[in-house]
């Protein structure tokens, strides 16, 4: 089946065989998340004709096979399970191990080669912020490293003017940084003061995806730092 008659099946919801599909994730090693699947179909076998395939990220031609005939692969039965496995749900419950559980997760349905997938993001932690102090100046850098097919936002808001600078690496195992220089003081109706509340937030957007999509199943992650000045 094409990817526009999938597209067309999971998102505009043209008549289709799965009636539930997986959700995008953000998740931190040692976090569980389950990839939910299900058909209309009444299939008295477990999982019916579903097959789940995990696909490495930055690396489409990549994947490995995570369950067939309602069997987990012997490679991953240490940390994913197959859960409500009866009249065509096959859901699976991953416990994220390590970064390598990051990927694409599709679960395609045999009998009519319909594909429903989703995004599981692993972060290493949470994200850390680190201050630096300069003569008149500090600068706060907040950074996230991240292995997936979809890339956190850091953004910075504040009073006050500020210089903000961002890097990031396109490695498989991703970091992104934002720093904030702030001055010490600023002048405010001819009196100095410090500069307040400066916050960093991090989270994902609907235009991370390294497709272009505009997606609108948005992962549900969301932190913001301690306030930062002087």
């Amino acid at each position: 089946m094409s990817a526009l008659i999938i597209i067309f099946c999971l998102i505009i919801g043209g008549q289709c065989s799965f009636h539930r599909t997986p959700l995008n994730a953000v998740k931190r090693i040692g976090d569980t998340v389950v990839m939910r699947c299900c058909t209309n179909e009444n299939d008295d076998r477990q999982c019916g004709n579903l097959t789940w395939m995990r696909y490495k990220p930055n690396s489409p031609s990549e994947f490995d096979v995570i369950l067939m005939f309602s069997n987990v692969s012997n490679k991953f039965s240490d940390h994913i399970s197959l859960v409500n496995s009866s009249d065509g749900d096959c859901d699976l419950k991953i416990k994220v191990q390590t970064s390598s559980d990051a990927g694409r997760y599709e679960c395609t349905n045999a009998s009519t080669e319909e594909i429903a997938s989703a995004e599981l993001i692993v972060l290493d932690s949470d994200p850390e912020c680190v201050v630096k102090t300069n003569d008149d100046s500090y600068s706060v850098t907040c950074s996230v490293r991240f292995v997936g097919n979809w890339a956190p936002e850091i953004n910075w808001s504040g009073q006050g003017d500020a210089t903000i600078e961002e890097t990031a690496s396109d490695s498989p195992d991703r970091e992104i940084r934002r720093t904030v220089t702030l001055p010490r003081t600023r002048k405010i109706d001819g009196k100095e003061t410090g500069i307040t509340n400066y916050r960093c937030t991090v989270k994902f957007t609907g235009k991370g995806r390294p497709d272009g999509i505009t997606a609108t199943n948005v992962p549900d992650y969301k932190w913001t730092s301690i306030g930062f000045g002087a």
